[in-house]
């Protein structure tokens, strides 16, 4: 005992020389400062918590939280905090030292991780010195991160964390700034501290200085990264309070976890400088003019203790005040005044143009009646010796430069006309790109041309010598020995750039006005003008016309199910992902009892096949019944454009709505969700942008085009696939269409879908997409099977079973955790080895963008299901699906961005109100879809428009023979360039005369001649 007493009387006065050496804070009132950061602040708060006596001091508070979502691509779990996690204990593992130990939770059923976290009780702190004596979370538990941040809000933040991560040996300390990504390159692993006697598992300083023009991260006063004004542009610049937290998130990027076990991270002490955002201009002034560096403590004394004295300002949040507004009375009335004029104006255009009518036909709502040919006004057969060209009457339109009325379907804006009487046409015009457009007529014998109906299309077929002349953008097709043709209008009218053509018979467009009798075909010998095409009474065919046959209106309704799927399925992954995803953590129970169930069959990526398989019957369907090589190269030309102008279309509205902030809320779905799936970024710049819609059109898969990383959802990953087989189903099929032989057309068939399945291609796609189309238009199978109900039966079970199995393989997975993907992709070419992909040790599950064989067989069986079972067919031809199939392509295009916009506001929103989490997707849902199917009548029109306009003015200025070029100086002569500096009185009348322009033309022989326009 004596010994105990004599050993108290030697402390004590060592005891007295550690109290007098310790120094207040507030006797340093001309601030602080380093000498070697040439750092200045004006206030400090110093705790030791080894010195409080076990409670945390009044400095700092204790914070109690349950966040209702939180922030981060990959956050999949919800922040919290209790006060009891928060102590000031004993660190047994550290040789008993005294820390305030923070506490982080394992998650809660509910998603939420509680941890601690705490504050200083001053929110006033703007720029400053931050250094905390910290301990990472603990190696053996799973992820958590301790984190010093300075936060307003997400742009206005800075915080260096401590991250233990799920395997210890990646542990690292990130510095980041402005709400950035944590990417690994933004900090450093525990064994890469590039400083000596540090271990990072224990208690290191860690130091943060935050200034106006830079802000720089130390670990044991080594600095090892910056941001700077001049390179990172702007900085944080707002007061707040400085926090404390141990949490995790779950974020596989970042802190993952959470712990299984509650883990513990420590602070052993506090010190931090900083300037206060409510001192005033006046104490500023009177504080520089009273002090000086010289005057001011070492921020590198450690004998240092308290707190600087504040006012009751600098315990209230911050607020960015405002200048006062008022109402800038000029410019609104200006635009009042402009806004009424323009209302009228617009107003009174509509007025007049614009029924009831109209709007319903414009919205959707109504058909179009087809108007009834009119009566023909008979032919002038007098012989008259006028030009050949002109109109019976005095009606004559204005001719365009190759003798055809301007009116025509060459101008994209009417129909075609009709040729009525009698006519000895003359030899064709044989330009080599405009053989199917007639330039003159015969001088002997006048046409009566008569309109016909706007979406009706004929085509008159003249022989002379062996020649044959179509009007313009006539294609025949060969309908049960005859011939019916369309117009270009037919060929553009699809809303689906997906498919060429929108109203269909047997796979070739339907024209849907009354039946036309059949064009006579005009033999050699035969006395054309004994010929005549007149049109006849719709309302009682006579016998021998051509009766249209029923539009295949469930192949619409089939492809805009798959359209709605494929929603469905994104729709799914974004809100609801449990049911699809086994790695996604279930809200309910029963989410993976539907994922085990009936989910695969509805909401399985394979619905995208469809997609490719019906489009490639649109592109052939005219191709394989007539075999015309001008509607190949129609189709070839067109294709690109066709798809590529309403994705540039819809990619540059998601572009502007996207930089607008319409994903604001994005970014907080994962937290509510518990998917990770969605994710976009905004486009660096405009060039960038146009740069990747270039590159749809020109990759080739397999791969994903950089695009959709910026867009949302990653659909656009097909245009690229889709062109791609538009050149491979167009080009194989002028050879198949040469294979006579039926076993050595089949045998081609089965060579190229095999080679393209084992090649990874999505060619075989298309293959089988023609080989259906052929079975159906060249041999007739379906006919065959419905005549033959013990073979049809049989079949349509067999292709029903197998359609299932497709889908039954993928919900089999989701009971075995076989993988059958992945060991079908192992049978494989490896590219790099030449080996197998399996034996080259490569065999990993298939990324989405890469074919898969139960994909294609289920698609396939499907297709031929819908094409036999004439119940189906009904079920797909209702009015819905038919109103739905003009708009799958704006559909395919923009449900991604509304699901992203509208429905990560719905859903964060609905949660945040406490709703439950069925309900909350129920609403999203309805909220969703609404809008989407809202959206409709406005983007297709105008997106279509362009498309089709824009395809239109393409294929016409690829298949006609151009303008004859003019001078440069037309209608001057070359005298204004050449004579320019001779006195204008002493030219001739010949000088001043233009020089007329030559075409090219030919003769009767084929020899091209130079002719002058007025020989014309």
């Amino acid at each position: 005992m004596a010994a105990y007493l004599r050993l108290a009387l030697l402390l004590l006065p060592s005891l007295a020389l550690a109290q007098q050496a310790t120094q207040d804070v507030n006797n340093c009132s001309c601030g602080f400062y380093d000498q070697n950061s040439n750092n200045f602040f004006t206030d400090s708060t110093i705790i030791y918590f080894n010195e409080t006596g076990g409670v945390i001091p009044s400095d700092l508070i204790v914070e109690s939280f349950e966040h209702k979502y939180d922030y981060g691509w990959n956050t999949i779990y919800r922040q919290g905090a209790a006060v009891e996690n928060a102590n000031v204990t004993n660190d047994v593992t550290a040789r008993n030292t005294t820390a305030l130990s923070l506490y982080c939770d394992p998650a809660n059923n509910n998603g939420v991780v509680v941890g601690a976290s705490v504050r200083t009780a001053r929110e006033d702190i703007f720029f400053g010195s931050f250094r905390s004596s910290m301990r990472a979370p603990r190696s053996w538990e799973r992820g958590s991160t301790l984190a010093m941040s300075l936060k307003h809000n997400l742009s206005e933040s800075w915080d260096i964390d401590i991250m233990n991560t799920d395997n210890s040996s990646w542990a690292w300390v990130s510095y980041l700034a402005k709400g950035v990504f944590p990417d690994v390159w933004l900090g450093t692993n525990f064994t890469d501290v590039d400083v000596n006697n540090v271990d990072l598992w224990y208690y290191e300083e860690y130091r943060v200085d935050w200034t106006r023009d830079r802000i720089d991260y130390y670990i044991a006063d080594t600095l090892l990264h910056s941001y700077t004004r001049k390179i990172n542009g702007t900085l944080p610049s707002t007061p707040a309070p400085l926090k404390w937290q141990h949490y995790s998130l779950g974020n596989l990027y970042s802190t993952q976890g959470p712990p299984l076990s509650q883990s513990e991270a420590n602070i052993q002490w506090i010190r931090i400088f900083f300037n206060s955002s409510v001192t005033t201009k006046e104490q500023q002034a009177a504080f520089d003019l009273k002090c000086t560096v010289a005057d001011a403590c070492l921020m590198a004394d450690n004998n240092l203790r308290g707190s600087s004295i504040y006012a009751k300002e600098s315990l209230k949040k911050w607020k960015q005040t405002h200048a006062k507004w008022t109402v800038p009375w000029v410019p609104l009335i200006i635009d009042i005044v402009f806004l009424g004029i323009f209302t009228f104006v617009t107003v009174k255009a509509l007025r007049r143009r614009m029924t009831w009518e109209k709007l319903r036909l414009f919205l959707g709502i109504s058909k179009r009646q087809p108007k009834e040919p009119e009566e023909p006004t008979g032919a002038n057969t007098s012989g008259s010796t006028t030009d050949n060209n002109s109109l019976s009457g005095s009606d004559a339109p204005e001719r365009n430069f190759m003798g055809l009325p301007r009116e025509s379907a060459y101008s994209g804006l009417s129909t075609p006309p009709v040729y009525t009487g009698t006519a000895t046409p003359a030899p064709a015009y044989q330009s080599p790109s405009t053989s199917q457009f007639p330039s003159r007529m015969n001088s002997k014998d006048d046409l009566t041309i008569e309109p016909v109906p706007r979406h009706g299309s004929i085509q008159s077929t003249m022989h002379q010598g062996g020649s044959q002349t179509s009007f313009p953008f006539y294609e025949g097709t060969k309908v049960s020995g005859t011939t019916t043709p369309i117009s270009s209008k037919d060929i553009y009218s699809s809303s689906n750039p997906f498919s060429d053509e929108n109203k269909l018979q047997d796979g070739v467009p339907a024209s849907p006005v009354s039946p036309i009798e059949q064009v006579p075909q005009v033999s050699e010998k035969q006395n054309a003008s004994e010929v005549k095409v007149t049109p006849v009474d719709a309302k009682k065919p006579a016998a021998g016309r051509v009766i249209a046959a029923q539009r295949i209106d469930y192949l619409a309704g089939f492809i805009s199910i798959s359209a709605l799927l494929v929603t469905l399925n994104h729709f799914g992954l974004t809100f609801w992902a449990a049911v699809i995803e086994s790695t996604v953590r279930p809200h309910y129970q029963s989410e993976v009892w539907a994922r085990k169930t009936i989910g695969t069959y509805f909401l399985d990526p394979l619905w995208i096949g469809p997609f490719l398989m019906i489009s490639t019957r649109f592109l052939i369907s005219n191709y394989l019944r007539t075999g015309k090589l001008d509607n190949m190269a129609q189709k070839i030309v067109s294709r690109p454009f066709r798809l590529l102008t309403p994705v540039a279309s819809i990619a540059l509205l998601e572009y502007f709505l996207m930089d607008a902030g319409a994903l604001a809320w994005l970014e907080y779905l994962p937290s509510v969700t518990w998917s990770s799936w969605p994710y976009t970024s905004l486009v660096a710049n405009p060039g960038v942008f146009l740069s990747e819609l270039i590159q749809l059109a020109f990759l080739i898969p397999n791969a994903v085009p950089q695009i959709t990383y910026h867009y949302c959802t990653g659909v656009l990953w097909t245009i690229p696939v889709q062109l791609q087989g538009a050149w491979q189903t167009l080009i194989g099929l002028i050879v198949i269409k040469e294979c006579k032989t039926p076993w050595k057309r089949f045998c081609f068939y089965a060579f190229c879908i095999i080679n393209h399945w084992y090649g990874l291609s999505w060619g075989s796609y298309y293959y089988a997409g023609i080989l259906m189309a052929d079975l159906d238009i060249t041999y007739k199978y379906k006919k065959w099977l419905h005549a033959r109900p013990f073979v049809y039966y049989p079949f349509l079970l067999f292709v029903i079973i197998v359609a299932l199995g497709g889908f039954t393989i993928d919900m089999v997975t989701q009971w075995t955790g076989v993988q059958y993907a992945t060991v079908e992709y192992g049978w494989h070419p490896d590219t790099t080895t030449g080996l197998s992909i399996y034996a080259a040790g490569n065999a990993v599950y298939p990324d989405y963008y890469i074919p898969r064989l139960n994909a294609l067989i289920t698609t396939v069986s499907m297709q031929l299901v819908v094409e036999i079972c004439p119940t189906l067919q009904k079920v797909l031809s209702i009015k819905l699906f038919q109103w739905i199939f003009p708009h799958i392509f704006t559909i395919y295009l923009i449900h991604g961005f509304i699901f992203w916009s509208v429905g990560s506001w719905a859903m964060v929103s609905f949660s945040t109100y406490g709703l439950p989490y069925w309900l909350s997707v129920l609403l999203t849902a309805i909220a969703c879809y609404g809008t989407l199917f809202a959206s409709l009548p406005i983007l297709t029109p105008p997106i279509e428009l362009l498309g089709k306009n824009m395809t239109l003015s393409i294929w016409e200025h690829a298949s006609q023979e151009p303008v004859p070029r003019q001078p440069t100086t037309f209608p001057f002569g070359k005298e204004l360039l050449l004579a320019r500096d001779v006195d204008a009185q002493k030219l001739t009348v010949d000088e001043k005369l233009p020089i007329e322009p030559e075409i090219d033309s030919k003769d009767d022989t084929g020899k091209r001649v130079s002719v002058k326009v007025e020989e014309i």
